[in-house]
C-alpha cells in the first residue's frame, strides 16, 4: 500500500468525529490566535494544503479574498459540506 493510500484510510477513520466542537483544533480561543498570528489581509489569496474538513479555511475566509482547500482524503472533504 502507497503512502497516499494510506493517508485515506487513515483519515477515513476521523473524518466524522474531525469536526467535533470538543477537539483543540476547533476552539474558538485557538483558532482566533492562529488567524491573528497569520497577519492577513483583505487582497489576500490563500491556499490550504492538507485542509481536512476546512475548519482552518473557514476561520481564515472572512479575512481574505478567497481561500482554496485541498486535502487528499475525498472522507475529509464530504465531511466539510455536512
Amino acid at each position: 500500500m502507497g503512502h497516499d493510500e494510506i493517508i485515506k484510510r487513515e483519515f477515513k477513520k476521523q473524518a466524522k468525529n474531525f469536526s467535533d466542537r470538543l477537539l483543540t483544533l476547533n476552539n474558538q480561543d485557538y483558532l482566533s490566535w492562529i488567524v491573528d498570528s497569520l497577519h492577513l489581509d483583505e487582497q489576500m489569496k490563500v491556499l490550504d494544503v492538507a485542509a481536512g474538513t476546512g475548519i482552518l479555511s473557514r476561520a481564515i475566509s472572512p479575512k481574505v479574498s478567497h481561500v482554496t482547500a485541498i486535502d487528499l482524503s475525498e472522507d475529509m472533504i464530504k465531511e466539510l459540506f455536512l
